[in-house]
């Protein structure tokens, strides 16, 4: 018989799932979803715009990577960054580094600060993940400056992606979808 739970019941249950998915610095469900099928993916970015919309049209799975914040300790990460850095590129580069992001086909990291553009050179360095990609910004979107260079870093993004699963990007494969909360 369902034992049939109240609505605080059924919150408390959702919320103790989604802090387990949340905190969870081996990303086991965001792994468990690549492994479903051949032609999935799963790239990595720090917490910024990201074209998210290109990699889900690709069969990609864009997993956010907030560092490790209090549940791991940095000590690697401090011999690639001074300790007054800030926590998120240290602990991004200690998860690395023990083997956590394994799994993981690539790596976007967006234009925050110049600590995160190192971090993206670490990652090519070290070889973690298929690509590792710097994401920048144009400041100036006028069709004929700042389009063509964003136009050509998706571009690139996608070709990354098709080399790895043959996935090709089309404007209806972009559409809004929700596969990236299917098992």
């Amino acid at each position: 018989m369902v034992e049939l739970l109240t609505k605080p019941a059924r919150l408390g249950t959702i919320l103790a799932e989604c802090e387990e998915v949340a905190f969870d610095l081996e990303f086991k469900r965001a792994k468990q979803w690549r492994e479903a099928a051949p032609d999935r993916l799963l790239v990595g970015y720090l917490p910024i715009y990201i074209p998210r919309e290109v990699l889900h049209a690709a069969n990609a799975l864009p997993v956010g990577i907030m560092g490790a914040g209090d549940r791991k300790q940095i000590i690697k990460g401090d011999a690639y960054y001074q300790s007054y850095i800030c926590h998120l590129p240290r602990g991004v580069i200690e998860m690395a580094l023990d083997s956590n992001l394994v799994g993981f086909d690539g790596f976007l990291f967006p234009a925050i600060c110049d600590c995160i553009r190192n971090l993206s050179g670490m990652f090519k360095l070290a070889k973690k993940g298929k690509f590792t990609r710097y994401f920048d910004y144009p400041q100036n979107f006028t069709e004929h400056i700042g389009g063509p260079f964003f136009r050509e870093l998706i571009q690139t993004v996608q070709e990354d992606m098709f080399k790895l699963n043959g996935v090709e990007v089309t404007p209806r494969a972009a559409q809004p979808c929700d596969h990236a909360v299917q098992p």
